[in-house]
């Protein structure tokens, strides 16, 4: 939320996915300490979630409607800036399709990839053109 409202102070526009738990905008930006703007526009898909003790999730509903929604926006985005490991794996399969340009913002990298950084399959790294640590920068070329 917070990486999002940043970039919108530099873009045209940024859409934030989120699903839909909670139709009260306001309450989510306030929750997250951030103001509304109006180049900053929240996109609420359906998710499935249940409220109980034994509650059940399946992000797979989600994902479709993401990759869906992305598909009917390619042409109007620029990026698709991630932090998921599910919706990373998930959309980084259908790269081809979208043909967007995908940053995925890892934060478990040794969990995910192992100590030496070396992809497993089916993880989101696998078909990146790069993978850059959060506390290392591009080298200049």
């Amino acid at each position: 939320m917070r990486t999002s409202c940043a970039l919108a102070a530099f873009a045209d526009r940024v859409y934030l996915l989120v699903g839909k738990t909670d139709p009260d905008e306001g309450r989510l930006l306030r929750y997250y300490g951030v103001s509304a703007k109006s180049n900053f526009i929240m996109v609420q898909l359906p998710i499935l979630r249940r409220r109980r003790k034994a509650g059940f999730s399946w992000s797979g509903v989600y994902n479709l409607f993401a990759l869906w929604w992305l598909w009917r926006m390619r042409k109007r985005i620029d990026f698709i800036s991630l932090r998921s490991d599910e919706l990373a794996n998930f959309l980084l399969k259908f790269r081809w399709v979208l043909e967007i340009p995908i940053i995925y913002e890892i934060h478990q990298l040794p969990r995910l990839y192992g100590p030496e950084g070396k992809s497993f399959p089916g993880r989101p790294g696998r078909g990146a053109s790069e993978i850059v640590p959060q506390k290392q920068a591009p080298a200049d070329n």
